[in-house]
């Protein structure tokens, strides 16, 4: 018979550090860590990875850079079937709320928990009203990166809408003709 898939938790905590040498050194120890379990381990089959942070979301940087790459871990190694919990500092029982998250069989990629539940991210699409763009005659319009293919484009752009004064900005000199 099979072995029994395997759980790996990672967990990742603390706070800014009092200064950015203690921060580098608990980068290098913490997310250099993770970095060599995730080597280790994407070779073998029947593992699962969870990134378990304290504060991630606003309270601890090394927490956050955690998050981060557990996301890059969730692209490059999709077999691990990575996935980020984040626990506010806040919460009354955080080993409780951990472990029903750890027992939850959904394929939520990241969840953040909190006094107030339950958060996972979502876009939803947004419906914005826009009015068609008209350039004012009377305006000038700077466009940075003017000399390149986008800027020209831009200008082009600006110019079939009405534009009649353009400042282009570039770092490569090009003769543009007048007009």
């Amino acid at each position: 018979p099979d072995a029994p898939e395997a759980t790996l938790l990672y967990l990742a905590g603390g706070g800014l550090g009092p200064d950015l040498a203690a921060l580098r050194q608990q980068e290098s120890k913490g997310l250099g860590g993770l970095l060599r379990l995730v080597q280790g381990v994407a070779e073998q089959k029947a593992r699962r990875l969870r990134i378990v942070t304290e504060g991630g979301w606003d309270h601890s940087l090394t927490a956050a850079m955690a998050l981060a790459l557990g996301r890059t871990i969730a692209l490059e190694h999709p077999e691990l079937g990575c996935r980020r919990i984040d626990l506010d500092p806040q919460l009354a029982n955080p080993a409780a709320v951990l472990a029903e998250e750890l027992a939850s069989d959904d394929d939520e990629e990241w969840v953040r928990h909190t006094p107030a539940g339950r958060l996972i991210p979502r876009l939803t699409p947004l419906t914005v009203q826009v009015q068609p763009f008209t350039a004012r005659p009377d305006a000038v319009y700077l466009i940075t990166g003017g000399m390149g293919g986008i800027g020209r484009a831009v200008t082009g752009w600006l110019i079939a809408r009405g534009a009649r004064h353009l400042l282009l900005l570039g770092r490569t000199i090009r003769a543009v003709p007048e007009r």
